[in-house]
């Protein structure tokens, strides 16, 4: 278990597996990294990143991570509603494969080429031991209760957090529809039209 991060998601689907089993019609949807419009600060903090050269790339990057558009999201939390037999069940909703984080970083940089931005090439690469140092400090500072997210997210590039929607496509028949370089296309022409820097 990942600390108090990974422990509190842990401890809130418990408390719904609890719920349903006293009655409580609820399906547990698990999206990881998403992107799109409406997304958080970090992705466009992680936008910046990107045009400046300046995001981690650990040891090659060839770390999978997964990611979810968020009209592929919404998409599988429709999924999970109208099915009636997924009540009880738990699914991952992703895009349709894991990426590399090199690769990841590379998509990025083309669509923020491809929609006017200059972009600095490369990226900033650090050695292994710098994922492993990062998750350590990650681990001091949760262990009190609190919770730094830059520290946290380099603590985790040097390592694959991929999932597998075989579950969400043969159960609710969900089949994502938009790819990496297509959402952060659409995720970049949302900052721009609502003023965010990048």
């Amino acid at each position: 278990m990942y600390y108090g991060y990974g422990r509190s998601k842990m401890e809130a689907e418990i408390a719904v597996f609890g719920a349903v089993e006293a009655g409580l019609a609820a399906t547990i949807v698990r999206p990881p990294w998403f992107y799109g419009p409406f997304q958080p600060p970090r992705q466009t903090t992680f936008f910046r990143m990107v045009r400046a050269g300046r995001f981690p790339v650990i040891a090659g990057g060839q770390q999978r991570r997964s990611m979810v558009y968020v009209d592929n999201l919404v998409d599988g939390v429709l999924a999970a509603e109208l099915t009636a037999a997924s009540t009880g069940r738990a699914y991952w909703i992703a895009d349709e494969r894991p990426y590399t984080v090199a690769e990841i970083v590379e998509t990025v940089g083309r669509a923020l080429r491809d929609e006017g931005f200059t972009v600095k090439e490369g990226a900033l690469r650090l050695p292994a031991i710098a994922g492993r140092v990062a998750e350590l400090g990650d681990r001091l500072i949760q262990r009190t209760g609190r919770y730094q997210q830059q520290l946290h997210v380099l603590g985790e590039m040097d390592k694959t957090i991929a999932c597998d929607i075989t579950a969400a496509r043969t159960d609710l028949g969900y089949q994502p529809q938009v790819e990496l370089y297509g959402g952060m296309r659409t995720s970049i022409r949302w900052c721009v039209e609502n003023g965010l820097e990048l």
